[in-house]
């Protein structure tokens, strides 16, 4: 129905996701069969962004009409000027997402038409931050910290740094309940687009080509991993002002202030900042810095994750996986915004050194 009653999505693309080079560096020194994961990767989360966008912004996408809708699954409320709230959605697996770890993909019952069980749902998480793209590309970039801002995260290692866009990573996860620990081992790299913001991709490389892990650990599967950035002209601390601007006025009064007190403004911040909905953006309105990185008041964000927890558990049990990827990406947001305000953030001890290789 809704689908119906909104804006169809447009013939082409607004959202843009070419590279802003076509000899990226991401390729530097890196071997073909490794190419071809990253590029999955790439090709994968910009068929799943771009519709995911569609949806946000228009009401409707192609993966809806073509049965793989976005279900709203969770959100944290935030204040505008911390970025808003935090919408996470969970999509069904695309067919044929299942490569090459389809054995272990986790099932209800359920399985495809070639009788195969389904991939785990890819999980969406939706949200504005108030940093430009060069804060959210350093943040990102420190990948041996995520066990800093992710609490299920027990470490993370550069195993091998490709060159500077491209390296693969070693994680460890903590056990959890009846649950070992997990381990997972990645291949991770970024592009810069042409309208000056960021897509990150990660996904596992084939457990052929890495060690075992330890008998303590399973390993589980990143299918595929992203970060999109847009380029945002608003900015946070605007927003804030104008939803406190849009309380006082929807307040009742008979002329002695308000009749009712409002909730906090982080529980009735006005359709327009609780909603996400960004805008597309060319970037040519932005400033770039020396990496081409639009230099703009805040950033649109949407992080997207398919992982195969290889835990046996059906897939109605990744609902409570999308709920904890909401509280992920909260931390993550903080950490952006904290560690762009004060570089003494990263000062956490040298078991998380970035630059170190096994």
């Amino acid at each position: 129905r809704r689908a119906m009653t909104s804006p169809a999505h447009p013939a082409a693309s607004p959202w843009e996701f070419a590279p802003l080079f076509e000899a990226e560096l991401w390729r530097e020194g890196v071997p073909e069969e490794k190419q071809a994961v990253v590029e999955r990767a790439f090709d994968t989360a910009t068929k799943g962004i771009s519709s995911f966008l569609d949806h946000a912004r228009f009401g409707s996408s192609r993966d809806a009409d073509e049965g793989l809708p976005f279900k709203a699954t969770t959100s944290l409320s935030a204040r505008p000027k911390h970025g808003g709230a935090i919408r996470v959605f969970t999509q069904p697996a695309r067919p044929g997402s299942e490569g090459e770890n389809a054995h272990r993909a986790a099932g209800d019952g359920s399985s495809s038409t070639s009788g195969r069980p389904t991939a785990p749902p890819v999980i969406f998480g939706a949200y504005y931050v108030p940093g430009c793209v060069s804060d959210v590309d350093q943040f990102v970039g420190r990948n041996a910290a995520r066990s800093r801002w992710d609490p299920f995260c027990k470490s993370a290692q550069v195993k091998h740094r490709h060159n500077a866009a491209c390296v693969e990573v070693r994680q460890e996860f903590h056990p959890r309940l009846v649950f070992s620990g997990r381990e997972q081992w990645l291949i991770c790299a970024g592009r810069r687009l042409k309208n000056g913001g960021s897509l990150f991709v990660s996904a596992s490389l084939p457990d052929a080509w890495v060690p075992p892990p330890a008998k303590h650990l399973v390993r589980s599967h990143q299918l595929f991993a992203a970060h999109y950035v847009l380029p945002r002209a608003n900015d946070c601390a605007a927003d804030d002002e104008e939803a406190k601007r849009r309380r006082k006025a929807d307040a009742p009064s008979f002329g002695f202030g308000p009749l009712f007190p409002r909730p906090p403004i982080s529980r009735y911040a006005g359709a327009a900042y609780d909603a996400f909905a960004p805008e597309p953006c060319d970037g040519k309105a932005f400033p770039r810095d020396k990496f081409n990185a639009a230099e703009c008041p805040s950033t649109a964000m949407v992080s997207v994750a398919q992982i195969d927890l290889n835990n046996g558990m059906p897939r109605w049990f990744y609902y409570f996986v999308a709920r904890q990827f909401a509280r992920v990406m909260r931390n993550f947001r903080r950490g952006v915004a904290a560690s762009k305000d004060d570089e003494r953030w990263w000062d956490f001890g040298a078991d998380v050194e970035d630059d170190k290789e096994d």
